[in-house]
């Protein structure tokens, strides 16, 4: 990966600032969640009506990548690239999800294999937990951060489209109404503002932008990534990823990284 890509911080301000692009997509997000709320049966039949054996397999593949603890393990790996990106993804994951979760204990509602009569399913019967969508969050979560801290445009599109992605394969595997993936994608939004304007300006300077070496909470930090990245590759996959190869290869794309990270550093002492 090119460091250039990265943004580098000439100066760190402890001032909240609001992120503007951030509240004008959520204010368009809160405009388009009436009418979609409205047409929410009908476009989820539509949607998940379009359908074939192919496009099947590209839909799980995408919804495979929207996992919350497979992205956190993704994320991780920016630890042995820029810290501070590892940390603010983390958090904006942890942020999303528990703000999804809340949301899903508050306003209980049932998913599309209970409310229609016909639903292409692929993947585990849900039954409960219908909104907001919790792969959505996740998925726009690991999206907002990388634009954040990407200076490269094209970066930052592959980003947002990836999240979008994610997001609409729960429609078309049958796991979700459109209704709760815009509600997903506004919850990551609304935690994203928050987090970049309140706390992370306290935070930042605390985290170096390259990862130290000689830290022992760094060392911690990398056991951990290297031992949720064999969990990924063993075990994981089998019981919780809609498609198990994919996430074994994630898994193992993750370990690489990690391995030619460490191979380097062992290098560099000698």
């Amino acid at each position: 990966m090119n460091p250039d890509t990265w943004r580098t911080l000439s100066s760190i301000s402890k001032e909240p600032k609001i992120n503007v692009s951030a509240v004008a997509a959520l204010i368009c997000m809160g405009f388009l969640f009436i009418p979609v709320a409205v047409y929410n049966r009908p476009l989820f039949a539509f949607m998940n009506g379009l359908h074939t054996p192919f496009t099947d397999t590209i839909w799980l593949g995408f919804t495979t990548l929207g996992d919350g603890f497979l992205l956190t393990v993704m994320l991780g790996v920016f630890l042995i690239i820029n810290p501070r990106i590892a940390v603010f993804g983390l958090l904006l994951l942890a942020c999303s999800s528990g703000l999804a979760h809340a949301l899903k204990y508050l306003i209980p509602l049932a998913r599309p294999i209970i409310l229609m009569d016909s639903v292409h399913l692929l993947g585990p019967i849900l039954r409960s937990g219908s909104f907001p969508s919790g792969h959505a969050a996740a998925a726009m979560a690991a999206s907002l951060t990388l634009v954040r801290f990407t200076s490269s445009r094209w970066v930052a599109v592959v980003a947002i489209l990836w999240g979008i992605l994610v997001s609409l394969s729960r429609v078309f595997v049958g796991a979700h109404f459109p209704m709760d993936v815009l509600g997903g994608a506004m919850c990551a939004t609304v935690a994203f503002i928050g987090l970049d304007a309140l706390l992370w300006p306290a935070l930042e300077y605390r985290i170096p932008e390259k990862p130290v070496l000689s830290s022992t909470l760094f060392r911690i930090a990398l056991f951990g990534e290297i031992a949720a990245g064999l969990y990924v590759v063993s075990l994981y996959p089998s019981y919780y990823s809609e498609l198990p190869l994919l996430g074994t290869f994630s898994g193992f794309c993750v370990l690489v990284f990690l391995a030619v990270f460490c191979r380097k550093a062992a290098s560099g002492r000698k």
